[in-house]
């Protein structure tokens, strides 16, 4: 953290020195992202290299595969919470019948 520090203290925009008390913990954090996303678009650059493939379909695939647990887990902690209401409702009893939309 000092090292960042120390960094932004010799950094000067137009002569005006860049780290300030009140800007130090908003430029940090920008460095910080900024690192990550360098990062991130480094190994996206090397998967399309490796690939073969362009980084939208890379990224569209990565999307796909995000959205799919997604979907998944969403319907698991619904029936989990009906589960939970059914539960602690006490709407049915041992010996009740259940009877569907169709008859028996």
């Amino acid at each position: 953290m000092e090292q960042v520090q120390d960094f932004f203290r010799s950094v000067t925009v137009l002569g005006i020195p860049l780290f300030t008390p009140s800007l130090a913990v908003p430029v940090i954090i920008l460095s910080l992202i900024l690192r990550e996303f360098i990062s991130h678009l480094i190994v996206v650059k090397i998967a399309e290299i490796f690939l073969l493939m362009s980084a939208a379909a890379l990224l569209g695939l990565l999307g796909g595969m995000g959205l799919t647990p997604g979907l998944v887990f969403k319907d698991i902690i619904a029936n989990w919470f009906g589960c939970a209401v059914i539960y602690a409702d006490n709407l049915f009893r041992e010996s009740d019948w259940v009877i569907g939309q169709f008859g028996k």
